[in-house]
């Protein structure tokens, strides 16, 4: 459950802006890869969108996935209670 968290401020539209003023560049996407055995990754689902999937069988897993996840302008505030509320509210 904590990925999705995860998943999720690393889209964050502060958290990016901050990132652009260190490193003098402006993020607007965020990309990652994972290795899994099964052809989508649940923790990037509904946050990232998969642009590739590549069949490897190798020890890591059977897919290489490519993600891309654009940035979501919400305060890492408003990422938590999103989170607490989508896991939590029962």
């Amino acid at each position: 459950r904590l990925s999705k968290l995860v998943t999720r401020l690393a889209c964050n539209g502060e958290l990016l802006r901050d990132m652009g003023k260190r490193f003098i560049d402006r993020f607007d996407k965020v990309q990652t890869s994972a290795f899994s055995d099964h052809p989508v990754s649940m923790k990037y689902r509904g946050i990232f969108e998969r642009t590739k999937r590549e069949e490897i069988d190798g020890p890591e897993g059977k897919y290489r996935l490519h993600y891309v996840g654009a940035r979501i302008d919400e305060t890492p505030q408003q990422a938590f209670e999103w989170w607490y509320g989508k896991h939590f509210k029962r």
